[in-house]
């Protein structure tokens, strides 16, 4: 989840970092704005692969049925 206090190191340095260390799939998970985005690995780097806000599903490359409602996670907010 992105907090107002590190945002700039969830969506920026963490992510950099993830990718150079070979994290194959990164999320960022926003309940200020019910955003969800999924990142994929391209060789060092975190691409985003989807950006899903309010209604729809985030599925996973790796893990075959993976998939989150995104209006769901946000339900109780």
């Amino acid at each position: 989840m992105v907090s107002p206090s590190t945002a700039y190191l969830d969506l920026l340095e963490k992510r950099d970092d993830y990718g150079q260390a070979g994290v194959r799939e990164y999320r960022i998970v926003d309940p200020e704005t019910q955003m969800v985005e999924v990142y994929s690995l391209e060789g060092e780097r975190l691409v985003l692969l989807e950006g899903v806000r309010g209604m729809g599903r985030v599925r996973s490359r790796l893990i075959p049925g993976l998939e989150v409602d995104v209006a769901e996670l946000f339900r109780d907010l």
